[in-house]
C-alpha cells in the first residue's frame, strides 16, 4: 500500500542491487509539506514507507538515477 524509501541515496542503490528484480533505477524525491503526504519509519534502519497522492508523488520526482553495479 506505500511505497519502500530510504533515507539515502546509497541505501536505495544497495537494495536495488540486493534485489536486482525490482529495477536498477531509484527516484530521488523532494517532498514539500501541505501535499499530504505520510512518512514512516519502518524495517532496517534507514527504510521508510511513504504514502501519497499518486499525482503529488509523481510531481515530487526530482531526479531518476541509474544503481551502477
Amino acid at each position: 500500500m506505500g511505497l519502500s524509501a530510504f533515507s539515502t541515496r546509497a541505501a536505495a542503490g544497495a537494495m536495488a542491487l540486493k534485489w536486482p528484480a525490482i529495477g536498477m533505477f531509484v527516484a530521488e524525491l523532494e517532498l514539500e509539506p501541505g501535499n499530504g503526504f505520510c512518512i514512516a519509519r519502518t524495517g532496517q534502519p534507514g527504510h521508510r514507507t511513504l504514502w501519497g497522492r499518486p499525482l503529488q508523488l509523481l510531481g515530487s520526482i526530482a531526479d531518476i538515477l541509474h544503481v551502477e553495479a
